[in-house]
């Protein structure tokens, strides 16, 4: 074993800790379309926050145990002296704060950037009045998005869509 058994569960845990990400990515491939699947998805996603927090709780543990019985690199004097200080808590706070604020972001622009290049390419596929009712649809969306709350966009089928069967082609 590695030092003792304190810090070979430490190993462990960590390990077990920074593999669930790969399982829920696994899990998230087999999920479809539809509410009922999104809600497993948050209870998947909240199963594993539950598990992060068990596993980093028991990674802490099995660590301050092993620097408790073992100290021979003045573990305990550079923790007490230099990491447990105010400055160092509150900038490992915000530090852990602004990544999420900056996933959150690039998360965000993604998804808009996918957005807007399947509406590019949708409005590129169609014409006459197929095009008509999507852009109105897109212009109510736009004003929806700055805060209209009064917009409400109906389309109605065009002559088109209704003699093709509904899927926009002329």
């Amino acid at each position: 074993l590695i030092g003792d058994v304190s810090l070979s569960l430490g190993c462990l845990l960590t390990a077990l800790f920074l593999s669930l990400g790969a399982l829920t990515g696994a899990r998230m491939l087999r999920f479809k379309s539809g509410d009922d699947e999104r809600e497993r998805l948050y209870r998947w996603m909240w199963i594993e926050y539950g598990l992060r927090g068990v596993l980093g709780a028991g990674i802490i543990v099995s660590v301050v145990m092993w620097v408790i019985r073992k100290d021979q690199w003045g573990v305990k004097d550079y923790i007490h002296e230099d990491l447990l200080t105010p400055q160092v808590m509150i900038t490992m706070v915000l530090d852990y704060y602004a990544k999420k604020v900056v996933t959150a972001v690039a998360g965000t622009d993604v998804v808009l950037s996918a957005f807007v290049q399947a509406e590019t390419w949708q409005a590129s596929t169609l014409i006459g009045e197929s095009l008509e009712a999507h852009t109105a649809s897109l212009g109510s969306f736009s004003r929806l998005a700055k805060g209209d709350t009064s917009v409400t966009a109906t389309v109605a089928p065009s002559k088109a869509d209704v003699t093709n069967g509904g899927d926009g082609d002329v």
